[in-house]
């Protein structure tokens, strides 16, 4: 039973990476490509993203 759970584990996987892959690109894009991405995506968040500055919550 346990060889029948960690085959439809794999499967699961597989599938799981493949759909990432197809829509996300997955490993096939170039890490500049991915870098650059990352610096627009930064580039429209606010300074403090994460938290806000103390004297906003003011």
């Amino acid at each position: 039973m346990s060889d029948k759970k960690a085959q439809q584990d794999l499967d699961f996987e597989n599938f799981t990476q493949a759909r990432l892959n197809k829509n996300y690109g997955g490993s096939s894009s170039s890490d500049t490509a991915t870098k650059e991405r990352l610096k627009d995506v930064n580039k429209k968040l606010p300074s403090w993203n994460l938290e806000p500055p103390y004297d906003f919550i003011k």
